[in-house]
């Protein structure tokens, strides 16, 4: 039987849940709502609150959000969605299908997943209208590749960093393990897709010729908002990622160039993620509030933001034939 502490505990938890499932008040205050009754009803002294906040996990998220809010307001993301769609060179739609989800699937692994689909999906879906196709499949693919290549790092989405946290993995030991899982499980989810969508999705000449066309015309350089910013976000992110494939023996690493260094120096996921912030604060040129803000505002608001950033996504229908019009530079609607 629970003791009187423990189903209060688990009533609290249940509570806290409702609330977040609701989103009648945000999932951030409902969650705070929930840690300070836990610490009101003494569950959890007050003297020893610390030590159930895993400040490793929240500094990685939140180094990780800041970096991706900068590369986000580049114009990183529009780049990669119109150079993935020109990859494609007229291919037939499984094979853009696949693409995509290929593409989701790798910057899924070492950004965040959700503005990775929230940013590549107005592509998309501009790419299925002008293939007169279903988006259906097509966006059913990308979240499903979101999801896999989130699965393979360790910084690949939020329960990968606690559950690494919580066991002590280091980058590599997380990547070993679910990255080859992760492989599988996108193969595999490639091969249904093409034998589910793979002979229904069919496109005439004529229409592959028009898409092609459309396509390379639009300017993947219009989509870079900051020239300065997008090539300090590319290096940052870079940086970021080489770190955290060398953090747990970059001593090994410095100690060659800089001797006094102690090679079994070790760095945290958390103090990776952290340390590219002086970098990206200085490339963006925005207040430490602006980037706090920005990296964690309301759903609504964030979606709204990363809609409203995606130039190009924001459609109109020709009253000739409903497609999305864009300009000479391939973003902006004309």
């Amino acid at each position: 039987m629970l003791t009187t502490v423990q189903l209060l505990a688990l009533v609290v938890f249940i509570a806290t849940y409702i609330l977040i499932i609701d989103e009648r008040i945000h999932r951030a205050v409902a969650a705070m709502a929930g840690a300070a009754v836990v610490v009101f009803l003494g569950i959890v002294p007050w003297d020893s609150m610390l030590e159930h906040i895993d400040f490793g996990t929240i500094f990685l998220l939140m180094g990780m959000m800041i970096i991706i809010n900068v590369a986000r307001h580049s114009g990183l993301f529009e780049y990669i969605a119109i150079r993935t769609a020109k990859m494609a060179k007229g291919s037939p739609p499984i094979m853009v299908l696949i693409l995509f989800s290929i593409v989701t699937a790798v910057v899924s692994a070492f950004l965040d997943n959700v503005t990775t689909v929230l940013l590549l999906t107005p592509m998309l879906l501009y790419i299925t209208k002008l293939m007169d196709l279903n988006p259906v499949p097509f966006l059913l693919a990308e979240i499903i590749s979101s999801n896999v290549g989130g699965a393979a790092t360790l910084i690949g989405d939020p329960p990968n960093i606690m559950i690494a946290s919580s066991a002590g993995l280091t980058f590599n030991e997380f990547i070993t393990t679910m990255g080859p899982i992760a492989a599988v499980d996108m193969v595999l989810v490639l091969i249904i897709f093409l034998v589910i969508y793979g002979r229904s999705m069919k496109v005439t000449r004529e229409e592959k010729e028009v898409i092609t066309k459309t396509i390379n015309s639009l300017d993947e350089q219009a989509a870079i908002t900051d020239m300065k910013l997008f090539k300090k976000a590319v290096t940052v992110i870079l940086m970021v990622v080489v770190l955290f494939f060398i953090h747990s023996s970059i001593g090994t690493y410095l100690h060659v160039i800089f001797p006094f260094v102690d090679p079994s120096l070790a760095l945290e996921p958390a103090e990776v993620a952290s340390s590219a912030l002086p970098s990206s604060s200085y490339g963006a040129g925005y207040s430490r509030t602006k980037y706090l803000r920005r990296s964690s505002g309301p759903p609504s608001s964030s979606l709204q933001a990363s809609l409203s950033s995606w130039g190009g996504a924001r459609q109109h229908r020709d009253h000739r034939d409903g497609l999305p019009v864009y300009d000479q530079h391939g973003l902006k609607p004309v």
